[in-house]
């Protein structure tokens, strides 16, 4: 009569034996099963977000020749050598003498405290003084609205330099010139 109470207390005990140990690992495997689909989730999302920038590449890569064009036109630092440069060859391949180059420090604008004047260009001005006729000016004018820079002319002056009757008449010009930069 013992090994039949014996037995199914045997039984119960190895039970509750198995379960105690067996639970905390149950406990364990879901909580990793709950990390890995987190981690899955994660990875995923990393997935699509490398495919995205793959898409943007192939798509920048497409434009590339628009984009250098942009980088001319809008450099991220200006080189003064190379922009007084330009102005001398644009200038003396329109038939003008360049009598004067400088660069201007503007005045900056009154900014009310807490308001911040920003913007992602950085203006360059410059004045330059040239002579010459009026139909090389235009000429000059001319190459640099088509060259791949960007250039707004602010201001021009013209003034007529006194000429021998026998000479072409020649002009001065002085123009305020703006080139932009990235800051």
């Amino acid at each position: 009569m013992k090994k039949i109470i014996a037995i199914p207390i045997i039984f119960f005990i190895s039970f509750l034996g198995v379960i105690y140990f067996l639970l905390p690992e149950i406990g364990n495997s879901q909580e990793f099963k709950k990390r890995l689909s987190e981690k899955e989730g994660f990875f995923q999302e990393k997935e699509k977000e490398f495919l995205n920038l793959q898409k943007i590449t192939t798509q920048l890569e497409f434009h590339q020749e628009n984009l250098e064009k942009i980088n001319t036109a809008l450099p991220k630092e200006i080189s003064l050598a190379n922009l007084l440069n330009f102005f001398q060859d644009k200038a003396s391949s329109s038939g003008l003498i360049v009598k004067g180059i400088t660069q201007v420090t503007p005045l900056q604008p009154k900014v009310e405290k807490g308001e911040k004047l920003k913007t992602p260009l950085k203006p360059h001005y410059f004045k330059l003084n040239l002579i010459g006729s009026l139909a090389s000016f235009e000429e000059f004018l001319r190459n640099l609205e088509t060259s791949a820079r960007f250039f707004e002319v602010e201001n021009i002056s013209i003034e007529n330099i006194p000429q021998k009757e026998s000479e072409e008449t020649l002009l001065e010009f002085n123009l305020s010139v703006k080139v932009y930069s990235y800051q």
